[in-house]
């Protein structure tokens, strides 16, 4: 049976939001249970059936703590949310009785802290990219890994310009699209940035080492394997702003670099996201859609993704850029 389900990551959120969209093209209809939690958010569930987009509001979810029942979840605008926020290092359960189709349950556990960002260096034209030769820029984090536990992390960059710094050059074609010069700075002030590394610790995960100008990665994601106990030195690259838009100049601009603690979980999900989405954009290049086509799901009974993560943040200002 094949099926199909995405997550998808809002970056700098820190509530539990709908991450999964499944959709089974083939056999008998089943419940999705979806839910990414964290210790800034209360638990908010999202419970619908895999052959509709039709919540199942008439369950009864019960949120359990290391085997003790901790609360029942309250049904309210197509989710079922509580009062608690997550603790780490603890075990939480989700248990779901449905009308249709019974018993649902996931399992998972936050990880024992969110691990500090030490440094964060931006060096703007490091390269150039394989495919195009489009210039790329590079920005390097720093980490000290939890030794003796195996650890999962994912990694995104926001990059943000105040509109006041940036200085139109030239008429830009972009102006055909954009009403105003005004509404073309609203537009550059804020990017999630396309991401791509070299790094083997991310390659060996399958990700690209290098991408096109309008593919990349929002974040990425590795395993300490290569790295246990270690401080790690990240060097991720991204297409910059003025490749794109040759005809502005920015004063300062501001990266925001989020890094994710993620649970096992959670990163068994994005391992298999990656898997699929390769498949999909190759498709001639794989023979067995089963095995390749079928996302990571931690739900008995049912598909979806229970899963934690815990988050730090830091943030450089980089001045005098182009």
């Amino acid at each position: 049976m094949k099926f199909i389900f995405g997550i998808l990551i809002l970056l700098l959120s820190l509530s539990c939001v709908k991450e999964v969209d499944l959709n089974i093209q083939d056999g008998a209809s089943r419940p999705v249970m979806n839910c990414i939690f964290n210790p800034d958010s209360s638990f908010s569930v999202f419970l619908t059936e895999s052959n509709s987009e039709e919540c199942l509001d008439d369950a009864e979810v019960k949120l359990y703590k290391d085997d003790s029942l901790l609360e029942i979840l309250n049904y309210s605008n197509n989710c079922f949310s509580g009062e608690t926020s997550p603790q780490l290092s603890h075990e939480y359960t989700l248990e779901v009785q449905t009308k249709k189709f019974g018993t649902v349950k996931s399992t998972d556990r936050l990880p024992n802290k969110a691990i500090k960002i030490e440094s964060i260096v931006q060096t703007d034209s490091s390269g150039f990219t394989i495919q195009n030769n489009d210039p790329y820029a590079t920005i390097e984090i720093s980490f000290k890994d939890e030794p003796i536990v195996n650890n999962y992390y994912e990694l995104s960059i926001i990059r943000k310009i105040d509109t006041v710094d940036i200085e139109i050059i030239t008429d830009p074609v972009f102006f055909l699209i954009f009403p105003s010069e005004e509404d073309f700075k609203i537009d550059l002030q804020h990017e999630q940035l396309m991401l791509f590394s070299q790094d083997e610790s991310i390659v060996t995960e399958g990700l690209d080492r290098q991408v096109d100008l309008f593919v990349g990665y929002s974040s990425l994601f590795i395993n300490d394997r290569l790295f246990d106990g270690e401080e790690k030195s990240l060097s991720i690259q991204y297409i910059p702003y003025y490749h794109m838009n040759s005809y502005c100049k920015v004063d300062k601009r501001k990266f925001i670099v989020q890094l994710r603690s993620i649970s096992e979980n959670y990163y068994l999900y994005r391992k298999s996201e990656v898997v699929y989405k390769k498949y999909k954009r190759q498709e001639a290049l794989w023979k067995d859609a089963d095995s390749y086509g079928q996302i990571f799901s931690n739900v008995e009974n049912g598909f979806g993704l229970f899963a934690a993560y815990v988050a730090s943040f830091d943030s450089i200002i980089v001045s005098n850029g182009k």
